[in-house]
């Protein structure tokens, strides 16, 4: 089979007269193998290890905050430099591939946020 993974992604925006939209759907890619996670993770501590598919496989990945607290961000970090790549702010999403060898931590702001994290193996 294949096109088994649909992507789909919009972002609009309106103030003060000035419009902006833009979206992308029916982005149709190919699963390679059967490999899926889905989890929560409660961002308490600093640098936590994002849960991610074995090494060697790479997925897309979309990832919520489910805080509605205000200032409870969760940070998304690159677990070999340690760079701040992703911010994902309460009730908050973000979507995008993993390469391979990516080890992703995640740092919080303030409180406690829960982090919800599903990767689907390409």
């Amino acid at each position: 089979m294949a096109d088994e993974i649909t992507l789909s992604a919009s972002l609009t925006s309106s103030k003060g007269g000035y419009e902006l939209s833009k979206s992308y759907g029916g982005i149709s890619v190919d699963l390679a193998g059967t490999g899926y996670y889905r989890t929560t993770q409660m961002v308490v501590t600093a640098s936590e290890e994002v849960p991610n598919l074995p090494d060697g496989i790479m997925g897309y990945t979309l990832c919520k905050n489910m805080s509605t607290t205000a200032g409870e961000i969760v940070q998304l970090k690159d677990g070999t430099s340690g760079a701040h790549i992703i911010d994902i702010p309460p009730g908050g999403i973000a979507l995008f591939q993993v390469s391979a060898s990516a080890d992703l931590y995640a740092d919080q702001a303030t409180g406690s946020p829960t982090l919800e994290i599903t990767i689907v193996e390409l």
